[in-house]
């Protein structure tokens, strides 16, 4: 166990010792030889599957039972991170606590999300106030969405260590479904990296959205944050820079999420009912961000990469 809270440069070259250990997991014949058995057998039963499942991402669950059997094959724990707000994955080791999840990802109508590094707030343990900010088309200064990483920096003097394994794939045309050639592997910084490496923020663009739709919370937090039917006269209209989403900032009252800021209310959908948006619930990261790193020693590191299957 580490005697002390470690400095971003020790633990990015955990980050590194761990990168090394799962490429090699992932690039083995055996992990290899799974994912296209996968691969073969919902081709196979690609009929049957699509009468039995609605939605359209077959392979999420079989891709993480895939990535669970072949960790535990490999790893030896000293025990599980027990709580809900984890990864898929979340292993009690010697030096530090690793959290590994998976994404599967359909390039046909999820195309934007087959290059960047794809996160949720559970997943990480950085936080980010300025995402999408500068000036929107309507002229307004847009301060950006507030994100924070919901996993703690440590735990027992161990940091929290997080990747993930993204898994694309086609479910259209003559060949049905079919995995793409190489599968990606990255690794999230830690939020002491973030902090002192990545002062302009990681995230670049939001995904999905999370709205303060639940009525307990809303009583909880105060009437104010009811929701509305009508666009106040108040408010001003703003589409945040690299967004197509139409927002309100309202003046009159604090974000819930981040007191520094104002309110932003936005729709959930065509319909004229406006919700408080507490921020992003899927972001998306720039690859190039995340491949260019360095450890302890000045020694650089790839921690995004591809693996042939």
């Amino acid at each position: 166990m580490p005697k002390a809270k470690l400095n971003h440069q020790e633990i990015s070259s955990i980050e590194r010792m761990y990168m090394d250990i799962l490429k090699m997991i992932f690039s083995s014949n055996s992990f290899r030889k799974d994912l296209r058995k996968l691969e073969k057998n919902i081709k196979k039963s690609k009929k049957q599957l699509d009468s039995i499942y609605k939605k359209s991402n077959k392979i999420d669950i079989a891709v993480e039972r895939l990535v669970r059997y072949h960790i535990y094959r490999h790893f030896s724990i000293m025990g599980i991170y027990a709580s809900p707000v984890s990864s898929d994955l979340s292993l009690i080791g010697d030096i530090c606590v690793l959290n590994i999840d998976s994404k599967t990802v359909d390039k046909d109508t999820n195309g934007t999300d087959v290059l960047p590094g794809i996160i949720e707030y559970n997943q990480v343990t950085f936080q980010d106030n300025s995402i999408m900010n500068g000036i929107s088309k309507e002229g307004v200064d847009f301060d950006g969405y507030s994100f924070q990483g919901r996993l703690p920096e440590f735990y027992k003097k161990k940091p929290f260590i997080c990747f993930f394994l993204k898994v694309v794939y086609t479910n259209n045309g003559r060949k049905g479904f079919e995995l793409d050639p190489n599968i990606q592997l990255y690794c999230i910084p830690h939020k002491t990296i973030v902090k002192k490496l990545y002062l302009d923020g990681l995230i670049y663009g939001v995904k999905t959205y999370d709205y303060l739709d639940d009525q307990n919370e809303i009583n909880k937090r105060g009437a104010q944050y009811a929701v509305k039917t009508i666009v106040d006269t108040s408010w001003k209209e703003v589409t945040p820079p690299g967004g197509n989403a139409k927002r309100w900032l309202d003046d009159s009252i604090t974000c819930p999420m981040n007191i520094k800021k104002p309110v932003i209310w936005g729709k959930k959908n065509s319909k004229n009912i406006y919700y408080v948006v507490k921020g992003g619930q899927t972001f998306r990261i720039q690859r190039p961000l995340l491949e260019n790193r360095i450890d302890k020693s000045g020694q650089k590191w790839k921690g995004f990469i591809d693996i042939k299957i």
